[in-house]
């Protein structure tokens, strides 16, 4: 139910609906005593009566409400408005780092000073005993100043999935990894496994690499790829992508990426004070523009897809190796991997890369996109220009929405949200599903709920459907309490989620009337994780790699993961499962290639010594191992099977203790 503008809850005023989500809304509204603006955060009737949700909501006022600190979003007061829970908050102008992203990355300078102000507060928030764990550029709200490169707000919101270092509470702590974000979980979140402060300055380390970029560190089209990305892949160099970024970037990004917690940044304000220093090398030899300019990555002309993945380091499993050289040992995890080598990543086609010109497109180094912009000296003032929607004078920018004033353009790295906002960028977002249900609504007679959906679990998706209502213009489908869609259609084909039971609500919208209530919710649908397109290898090596991904009914009891095809252009397999143990002591590798004879082919251009062997539980094949303990391959053997059955398959086993005996002992034990 909406609240009429110029009504009150809890003594402040409300002056104007700023979004609308799946829990609730959120308004600008006037301070009952104090001349100023806070926002209110009310959360919806539907979930009213749910104790858990309602538990969720009130935990996110009292965790924060003690924090008091300039990089942080303070919360203010909350309450109970005719039964429904709200929070007040600190009301923030500006944008967030997301959207700052949209055309390109940030300057370096400006990234780093980014992430040094929100690791002050998240050590604050550490030092209280809070992690964070869901930090990412969405959830860092930035003012700008007269300073491009110094803000004159920068904090960190949204501590809805947060929780106390010591609690053991799973009812409220388990939605961390439901609802958190992949793109950016440190691979013991990922694992389930007890996480600390750490968790939070790998989620920090891959927010970096993003303002460097304009790019997630990893990628994948399934959520176990991703998952299996965090895992095993070597965190991407920067560098690689954007050249403006200082060469020694890269060792402040694999170590705040370190697949162990021990091996990371021991704080926020590490991380940031390595990255600090990092810039003083300044961009990479190939670079020609000013270090002082915004860098754009270079993009097919036309609107930016906001919505589409960015990624320059997908779902490589292993990393590719450079052309012309043998490959380092791809398998190794820990320090054996050797992070401190990269590979620049391929764009995908119709797109550009630094260092490779587009077809038609001149490659001499005057024409580099690297080279002229308007921003060379400035990245965000034109020539006897204020900065974009900003007035001359310095004053505050005036968003869409909010008073005169011109907004900023595409272009300029502090573009914000849409103009459908109404107003600045507020503090806090309504959890998971704000920025999806954001709609500024009339007045006008109510709709009509929708009926309850109906759900069918497809082969690669979850299929929901419901039926249209009169008067209608779009539709929210929410799964639980979380909005998956927004969009005029009746129907909507989920990709698969992560294994779990989900129910799902929908309601109705239309320009001149208000939401509709939510439908009684579809009946329940449960996830279970299969092999999608590798049930063939898992059906072989079904004692190995268990039932289903994730499923520790397995060999040790060994969480797995895997993918089809390739996106390393130097090893040509169609499929992989990876498998590892709860200890992180070994990981087994299984991959299927297009022919016996590619297999061979690949594996013998490695250059590694060679034997026929039979394992001690009968497997047949020739085994690759490195050439002794410095080589890049030290730990690891590989199965070449010559079975007719699995010739087109080989395995490989990787201990982190990097001794090859250790290897081929785990290659014996393993039932092949």
């Amino acid at each position: 139910m909406s609240v009429a503008i110029g009504s009150y809850i809890g003594g402040y005023q409300i002056l104007e609906l700023l979004g609308r989500g799946g829990m609730g809304e959120v308004y600008k509204a006037q301070h009952p005593r104090l001349p100023r603006a806070d926002a209110i955060k009310l959360l919806n009737n539907t979930y009213g009566g749910d104790p858990d949700t309602r538990a969720r909501f009130e935990r996110e006022a009292d965790l924060v409400a003690p924090l008091s600190h300039p990089n942080l979003v303070n919360v203010l007061d909350r309450g109970t408005h005719e039964g429904q829970l709200w929070i007040a908050m600190e009301f923030v102008s500006g944008t967030d780092a997301a959207h700052m992203l949209i055309d390109g990355p940030l300057h370096p300078r400006l990234a780093v000073q980014i992430i040094s102000e929100v690791a002050d507060g998240l050590d604050y928030a550490h030092r209280k005993g809070l992690l964070h764990r869901d930090v990412k550029p969405g959830n860092i709200l930035i003012t700008p100043g007269a300073d491009p490169m110094n803000p004159d707000a920068v904090k960190l919101t949204d501590f809805g999935i947060a929780r106390m270092a010591q609690e053991t509470d799973s009812s409220l702590t388990s939605v961390g990894m439901t609802v958190g974000t992949l793109r950016y979980s440190a691979p013991e979140q990922i694992g389930g496994e007890e996480i600390d402060h750490r968790a939070d300055v790998y989620a920090l380390g891959c927010t970096l690499y993003e303002l460097l970029t304009a790019t997630a560190p990893f990628d994948a089209p399934t959520s176990q790829g991703l998952m299996a990305a965090h895992m095993f892949n070597a965190p991407p160099n920067p560098a690689a992508v954007n050249p403006a970024v200082p060469a020694a970037m890269a060792s402040v990004i694999a170590r705040a990426m370190a697949k162990k917690p021990a091996d990371r940044f021991d704080s926020a304000r590490e991380l940031a004070d390595a990255a600090l220093e990092a810039l003083q090398g300044g961009g990479a030899p190939q670079s020609t523009r000013a270090q002082n300019a915004f860098v754009p990555i270079p993009v097919k002309p036309g609107t930016p897809q906001t919505n589409a993945p960015r990624s320059a380091a997908a779902t490589t499993f292993p990393p590719a190796a450079t052309p012309g050289h043998v490959p380092s040992n791809p398998y190794q995890p820990g320090q054996h991997s050797s992070p401190q080598h990269f590979t620049p990543q391929h764009s995908s086609p119709g797109q550009s890369s630094p260092g490779h010109s587009s077809p038609g497109q001149s490659s001499h180094p005057n024409s580099s996109p690297y080279q002229s912009s308007p921003y060379q000296s400035n990245p965000y003032q034109g020539a006897g220009q204020g900065y974009p929607g900003m007035a001359s004078s310095g004053q505050r920018p005036a968003y869409a929405g909010a008073g005169p004033g011109a907004a900023p353009t595409p272009n300029s790295p502090w573009f914000t949200r849409p103009a459908m906002l109404a107003g600045p960028v507020v503090v806090l977002a309504v959890v998971l599903g704000l920025i999806a249900g954001m709609l500024i609504t009339g007045g006008g007679s109510a709709l009509a709920a929708p009926q309850k959906p109906a759900v069918e679990l497809a082969a690669e998706s979850v299929d929901i459907s419901w039926s249209a209502v009169d008067g209608a213009s779009e539709y929210v489908l929410r799964q639980g309490d979380s909005v998956i869609y927004v969009g005029d259609k009746t129907e909507y084909a989920q990709p698969m989620p992560l294994p779990g039971t989900y129910s799902y609500t929908v309601s109705a919208r239309s320009g001149d009337r208000d939401e509709s209530s939510y439908s009684p919710a579809s009946d329940e649908v449960a996830v279970a994780q299969r092999w999608h397109g590798l049930e063939q290898m898992a059906s072989t090596f079904g004692e190995i790699v268990g039932p289903s991904p994730l499923s520790t009914d397995t060999f040790g009891q060994e969480a797995c993961w895997g993918g089809t095809g390739s996106v390393d252009p130097e090893i040509p397999k169609t499929g992989v499962i990876f498998c590892r143990d709860a200890a992180a002591t070994y990981t087994v590798q299984l991959r299927q290639f297009p022919s016996r004879q590619v297999r061979d082919e690949y594996l013998d251009s490695l250059n590694l010594k060679t034997s026929s062997v039979t394992t001690d539980q009968g497997a047949d094949g020739t085994l690759y191992q490195g050439n002794g303990p410095t080589s890049d391959w030290a730990g690891t053997a590989i199965l070449a099977f010559d079975d007719s059955d699995r010739e087109v398959y080989d395995l490989s086993v990787t201990m982190e203790s990097g001794k090859d005996a250790d290897a081929v002992a785990l290659l014996d034990r393993l039932p092949l």
